[in-house]
């Protein structure tokens, strides 16, 4: 469900009485990355985030007051894309050696939001600095796309590296730097999930869309691939429909189009539902201003092999633990 003026993820939505989301917005991440932290007793941390995540990291500063934990530094620094287009100093990789040198003698915990190009900088630059070496330090990245193993190796390598390299090992103490990386995103959709994608395919390539894949595509055996904002859209109508239609059976006295002006109370009717079962697969839980909670994972390095073109390696970043949603903040739950 949407507002004429605000997007799905922006948190200020929140504040409009006839508005609800099933995509969570960015901010919920912050309960799971807090739940992370107490799980392992780090009661303090850094925090460095690229400028367009500043209300994310704003909600995680907020959050950890709240929670009894000390962020020893807030750094802002300008994103990537500005940076390199517009030729600013922080385009240079040394930004980020630098960043480190000013914190490293303060904290042992570093939560990075941004890009995952900037990700890896900031963890080459811990590695020169000899900083990954024993395990005293680890780095939680806060990533908004749903996890996928096809791209799970955009956290630990640019696109440059798989046509320079063979082997994951090649590089000097690789393992030392993955191992000390933890990534919180957006759980992937159950194994169910890939039901409703074929018939999101098949709508597709009916009236009106008429999105048809060419024949050449069908032959290489191509598939469309298909968002997980596609979930997003089914969930919303679905709540919608089960909300007018129980207001309708509670209401014989009010017409339809009296029920359905009413838009404060629909949306009143799916906050009290506080949970529904995704067609993800997942169940979701919404919060008291009708935003879905989310569901998310955490990733750590595992053995799992995995080819791109020829590059290969033993190791990719895996699902180990999924946070399950309380009254007030996520507990970490292990998964494998």
């Amino acid at each position: 469900m949407s507002h004429s003026k605000l997007k799905c993820s922006d948190y200020k939505a929140s504040a409009v009485p006839t508005f609800a989301r099933t995509e969570p917005p960015d901010t919920q991440v912050t309960k799971s990355v807090i739940a992370l932290l107490l799980h392992y007793g780090w009661n303090k941390f850094t925090i460095i985030t690229e400028s367009a995540w500043s209300t994310v990291a704003k909600s995680l500063e907020d959050e950890a007051a709240k929670n009894n934990l000390t962020v020893n530094h807030y750094k802002t620094v300008e994103d990537r894309h500005t940076c390199c287009v517009e030729r600013l100093p922080c385009c240079q990789v040394s930004v980020w050696f630098q960043l480190i040198q000013e914190t490293k003698n303060m904290t042992r915990i570093y939560i990075f939001l941004g890009t995952a190009m900037s990700l890896i900088d900031i963890m080459n630059a811990m590695q020169n600095q000899r900083l990954l070496d024993n395990g005293e330090y680890m780095v939680i990245h806060v990533d908004m796309m749903t996890y996928s193993p096809r791209e799970a190796q955009k956290y630990l390598w640019k696109p440059e590296h798989f046509d320079n390299l063979k082997n994951c090992l090649e590089p000097k103490d690789f393992l030392k730097r993955a191992r000390s990386l933890m990534v919180v995103a957006p759980t992937p959709p159950t194994q169910s999930y890939e039901k409703f994608t074929k018939k999101v395919r098949e709508y597709t390539n009916k009236e009106p869309f008429n999105f048809t894949v060419p024949e050449i595509l069908q032959q290489m055996k191509y598939s469309k691939y298909i968002s997980i904002h596609a979930a997003y859209l089914y969930d919303s109508v679905k709540l919608y429909a089960t909300a007018l239609d129980q207001l309708i059976r509670e209401q014989p006295d009010h017409t339809f189009e009296e029920i359905v002006k009413n838009g404060t109370q629909i949306i009143e009717k799916i906050i009290r539902m506080h949970t529904y079962q995704s067609v993800s697969g997942q169940i979701i839980k919404l919060d008291k201003y009708g935003d879905s909670e989310g569901n998310f994972s955490v990733l750590a390095l595992k053995k799992d092999h995995f080819q791109m073109n020829n590059f290969s390696c033993d190791y990719q970043m895996k699902p180990v633990g999924q946070f399950q949603q309380g009254e007030t903040l996520g507990d970490c739950q292990n998964v494998m």
